[in-house]
């Protein structure tokens, strides 16, 4: 019984060890935490930690200044803005008078330009219609040009005629 209530005693002595193990596994190991504390607490530790403290408060600083500076930047910006208005207002007439005056001149240049091709189309299809014409008048007067040489072609055969049987009847 002794050996049996040793190991129940052995096996409860490492269940309580386990659960006191489990309850300092989250908790830092001291003695790193002391050799720390110890590196950290001689004059030249101190010394890399003030500086590092002075050089971070100094870039906080130097953060805090720029950021006022872009503020104070922003801020005149919206001054002079607020102060400039009417200008603007009058700079973006101008422009919105200017961008409808383009927009008539493009108007005007293409009605010219639309009128000027109709022109040329007219004059195009007044040319070929007077082409047409003036080619049918050349073809009639070809004709009654070649009428009237058949014509005296005719006539000067029959007085040839004429005066050779005048001729043969006198001469007989």
């Amino acid at each position: 019984q002794d050996r049996d209530a040793f190991a129940k005693f052995q096996e409860k002595n490492r269940a309580v060890q386990a659960q006191k193990m489990k309850r300092f596994e989250n908790c830092p190991n001291f003695v790193h935490v002391n050799a720390k504390a110890a590196e950290e607490s001689t004059p030249e530790a101190r010394r890399q930690k003030l500086e590092l403290r002075a050089l971070l408060e100094m870039e906080r600083q130097d953060f805090n200044s720029a950021r006022r500076l872009d503020q104070e930047k922003e801020q005149e910006k919206r001054k002079t803005c607020w102060l400039s208005r009417s200008e603007d207002r009058r700079r973006e007439r101008e422009l919105e008078e200017l961008r409808l005056k383009e927009i008539q001149d493009r108007e005007t240049r293409q009605k010219e330009w639309l009128s000027k091709m109709l022109l040329v189309a007219f004059c195009q299809k007044s040319f070929n219609i007077f082409k047409a014409q003036k080619s049918i008048q050349d073809f009639y007067l070809q004709k009654v040009v070649s009428g009237g040489v058949i014509t005296r072609f005719c006539l000067r055969t029959m007085n040839v005629r004429r005066r050779t049987k005048l001729y043969q009847n006198v001469t007989k």
